[in-house]
């Protein structure tokens, strides 16, 4: 299955730096966090950054949709996507760590997913063309046994948060927690 992660941009567009700034991008992690940016890396608005999150999970229970567990499949699939060879994959991972985590070369294991505490609903498609489903094997797996798995079929990975039954199952989930008791999460 061929994943579809980025819409490549022609020379003439590239060549003219207004475009570069104007076109903006963003990535989430399925933790509630993400990163965004524009395309030519000027941070234009005060959103942008490679790790945005909010910690810890309002309700002390999170959801995962569609999630990356390896961090450096982003990069990974990125060159895979341009037809980059390893050579420049190891290139464009020095350049993230040393342009933004001053050098530090653990940024690959310590933001992939590791054994969590809080309760983990992960919810994932098999036609997801974006992100690859096995990233999902991969989340459980790592994770451990505070993570739950809601597999969906057909929906790819932009209908899946429009279908009834994942927001029902989200919600269910997520009103399962003890802090959620007088919220109202029904919007």
């Amino acid at each position: 299955m061929k994943h579809r992660i980025l819409r490549v941009l022609n020379t003439d567009e590239l060549a003219r730096p207004a475009s570069g700034v104007d076109r903006e991008w963003l990535v989430g992690n399925g933790l509630g966090g993400y990163a965004s940016g524009t395309v030519l890396g000027k941070v234009t608005r005060r959103y942008h950054g490679l790790l945005i999150a909010a910690l810890p999970a309002p309700l002390g229970r999170l959801v995962m949709v569609s999630g990356v567990a390896d961090f450096g499949y982003l990069a990974d699939s990125f060159c895979r996507a341009l037809g980059l060879g390893p050579k420049v994959n190891q290139r464009l991972r020095r350049e993230i760590e040393r342009g933004y985590f001053d050098g530090d070369h653990t940024i690959w294991d310590r933001f992939s997913v590791a054994t969590g505490k809080t309760p983990l609903l992960v919810v994932h498609n098999d036609e997801d063309d974006v992100v690859d489903p096995e990233q999902a094997r991969v989340l459980l797996l790592n994770y451990g046994e505070q993570a739950h798995f809601h597999p969906t079929t057909g929906l790819g990975h932009s209908r899946i948060l429009q279908d009834p039954a994942v927001i029902a199952e989200a919600v269910a989930f997520l009103q399962d927690s003890d802090v959620s008791e007088g919220l109202d999460l029904s919007a």
